[in-house]
């Protein structure tokens, strides 16, 4: 397999902030990058719209079945 050659190269072992290598600052690997706030309300809204469809589907067969009976 050639073409795996050009893919990977084998892994580079140096100091952080020498020559060629980046800088790591303390505990910024930890931090998220999610906004927590926006996420919940992005479920709050998510469940909100599947109770509403499932509330519609509720009233639909209800509706269904009333229709079935009086026939």
């Amino acid at each position: 397999m050639p073409y795996l050659k050009r893919c990977f190269w084998p892994p580079q072992v140096g100091e952080g902030g020498a020559e060629g290598f980046g800088n790591t600052f303390s505990l910024s690997s930890l931090r998220s990058n999610v906004d927590i706030t926006e996420e919940l309300v992005n479920l709050i809204a998510q469940r909100s719209f599947q109770a509403s469809a499932k509330a519609i589907e509720t009233t639909t067969g209800l509706a269904q079945t009333i229709i079935n009976i009086r026939m």
